[in-house]
């Protein structure tokens, strides 16, 4: 049933793990993340044919995907990039945009969008794709931006700009 799988990956926000416990289960760790960012995947597969069946489910399945990308390992460059391919298909479907609105202040920041210490790794690779998903959603939701918000894009994106590493 449909419902219980979205209503099973919405704990995916509620469980925190400590550090600890992190460091000792982490190969497992990263395989749970993927196999949600798997699950995100087929999620917006099924966007196409059952919108009306998920649209009860927009501010859940937006919650989760924040939340994804905030607990995603940065070394996990593919499940991240999975995320984000996610992100976008969310974005271009109307219906299931509105629940980003109250997720933008965490999606502006560059540390849940690509992970931290984005620019000295592997993670480079994930920039355009990035900075694409970002414009995405600035597009969609720039009237309903606060000018602190739309401040922040200014930044993010006059810094890529200047930067002086040839990274795409």
């Amino acid at each position: 049933r449909l419902d219980s799988l979205v209503s099973g990956s919405g704990t995916s926000s509620k469980i925190s793990l400590t550090p600890s416990i992190k460091r000792l289960y982490y190969d497992r760790y990263r395989e749970l993340i993927a196999a949600q960012a798997k699950t995100l995947s087929f999620l917006t597969y099924l966007l196409r044919g059952f919108s009306s069946d998920l649209k009860p489910y927009e501010e859940k399945i937006a919650a989760n995907v924040v939340a994804l990308m905030a607990n995603c390992p940065r070394e996990s460059v593919s499940t991240r990039k999975e995320l984000l391919v996610a992100t976008r298909h969310l974005l271009t479907a109307q219906e299931f945009r509105g629940g980003f609105i109250s997720h933008i202040d965490a999606l502006l920041d560059e540390r849940v969008l690509m992970g931290s210490q984005h620019r000295f790794s592997d993670q480079t690779l994930l920039r355009p794709l990035a900075y694409l998903t970002l414009s995405d959603l600035v597009s969609h939701f720039r009237t309903k931006m606060s000018m602190t918000q739309i401040s922040r894009v200014v930044l993010i994106f006059s810094r890529v700009l200047h930067e002086i590493s040839p990274s795409f």
